[in-house]
């Protein structure tokens, strides 16, 4: 399949923005969710995002077929560690239409942000993703990614 990025257009904004919510609302641990209400999240979670994208250190594209039907896109930007001052490329979001997965669709965006990296000069790229997202893990992993931190949970209220 030919893909082919663009900036995202006005007539995306909705798309992107729905996608990127149920994602990370999916992507966040069951018993995290069930003490949320969702629109008060979503409340919480889009003024968080719009703050990132404001701040002009991320880029997105969108990727789509010959046709001009969405593919998926990727947000990608530059952040520093708590515990390093080094600069590093970081993967907010990246999302594959579930139409178009296991098409290599997902792997194109993650070379769409390594050569965003490569522009900017850094070395690393970083991403988080749900512990039990084994497709996107698997993709991960064989497209070179390895374990660098492992974020640990006990829930308090099961003591």
């Amino acid at each position: 399949m030919e893909i082919a990025f663009r900036e995202p257009r006005d007539e995306d904004r909705d798309w992107i923005w729905n996608a990127t919510t149920e994602t990370a609302w999916q992507d966040m641990p069951p018993t995290e969710r069930l003490s949320l209400k969702r629109k008060e999240w979503e409340a919480h979670f889009r003024g968080e995002a719009e703050a990132l994208l404001q701040a002009r250190i991320t880029e997105t594209w969108v990727a789509e077929d010959a046709s001009g039907a969405r593919l998926g896109y990727i947000i990608v930007g530059r952040t520093v560690g708590m515990f390093s001052p080094l600069e590093f490329g970081f993967i907010y979001d990246i999302y594959v239409n579930p139409i178009h997965r296991r098409q290599g669709i997902g792997r194109a965006l993650l070379e769409k942000a390594e050569e965003y990296c490569d522009r900017e000069g850094l070395r690393f790229l970083r991403l988080e993703a749900a512990s039990d997202n084994w497709p996107a893990i698997t993709m991960y992993n064989q497209s070179g990614w390895r374990p660098e931190r492992l974020v640990l949970v006990k829930d308090l209220k099961l003591r």
